[in-house]
């Protein structure tokens, strides 16, 4: 009888063990495979997104002349020696921010001029696209031990915005500060099933917005520095791959026709922004160089085809 007790116990241990290996083995084929990606490399911006396409917007009590020229960025050299994080790196973004002085709370926001384009920006300069359910997003960020906040801003394909506040920068040193998503369904078989039609709509996508900082009470004001590195998004893929027989957009061109239609408009803006100003003159090089860059990626594409 003992022996037959213990026969059952290990049939059933064996039984449960078998199950369990079972089930991971099934959830690890159904579920995509978890890509980590670079959203934004500020210490490699590309040619068309220079510092002459960013600016600082103030707010509150902060949003006075003074704070506003005083405010600045600048792309700064690194020791990659001396750099705390497993990745290495010789460049990142500097941010001077001079918020007024008070006991209350201000904001300053870091974005371009215009939104990023959806169909000319290129993969990892601040758009990833065939993004599917986020599981998390980093910051490398250095802090020299304000009690600020930082806070990243991002967009979807439907123009949706999702806001990462990654909390004080009350620490010294390089840091990967990274949010974990709270309602990331691991298991893909446990999600709702939503199918939307796709085209003329981009595939779903995440594009940079901002970098916001926040001024916390505890800070009287006066200068804040900051350092920034890049913004990463760790993601399943939203579609897989299929090899379509209909190519929509080569026959259609309508997110061509639109992206350019904003092009136009975004160069009507800067023209007129830069115009008879200290820096026309190294934009107008720029554009040229952009436009050149531009024109020569078209000729490929029409060669390809």
């Amino acid at each position: 009888m003992l022996r037959r007790t213990w026969f059952v116990l290990i049939s059933l241990f064996c039984l449960a063990g078998f199950l369990a290996a079972q089930e991971a083995t099934e959830t690890k084929n159904n579920n995509p495979k978890l890509e980590e990606k670079v959203l934004m490399d500020f210490g490699n911006l590309p040619d068309d997104l220079g510092l002459d396409r960013w600016r600082i917007q103030l707010s509150g009590f902060s949003d006075i002349p003074l704070c506003r020229i005083l405010s600045d960025l600048t792309i700064v050299p690194v020791d990659s020696a001396k750099v705390e994080t497993t990745d290495k790196f010789s460049k990142c973004l500097g941010v001077r921010i001079y918020f007024d002085y008070s006991w209350g709370n201000d904001w300053a926001q870091i974005k371009t001029f215009s939104p990023l384009s959806d169909y000319y920006s290129k993969e990892g300069q601040g758009v990833l696209r065939n993004v599917g359910p986020i599981k998390s997003v980093s910051l490398t960020v250095l802090g020299r031990n304000y009690k600020n906040s930082v806070e990243v801003r991002m967009v979807d394909q439907n123009g949706l915005f999702k806001s990462i506040n990654f909390g004080s920068l009350f620490f010294r040193g390089w840091r990967k500060l990274t949010w974990e998503n709270p309602d990331f369904i691991k298991d893909a078989r446990k999600r709702d099933i939503q199918k939307e039609h796709l085209y003329p709509q981009y595939a779903p996508f995440l594009k940079f917005d901002s970098i916001v900082l926040y001024k916390s009470p505890q800070e009287l004001g006066g200068d804040f520095v900051v350092y920034v590195k890049d913004v990463r998004v760790e993601y399943e893929p939203a579609l897989l791959k299929y090899e379509d027989s209909v190519d929509d957009e080569a026959i259609w061109k309508i997110q061509e026709t639109k992206a350019k239609e904003q092009k136009m408009k975004d160069d009507k803006f800067f023209d007129t922004y830069y115009s008879g100003s200290t820096k026309e003159e190294q934009y107008l090089k720029d554009k040229a160089k952009r436009d050149k860059v531009e024109k020569t990626s078209e000729e490929k594409t029409t060669e390809t085809k």
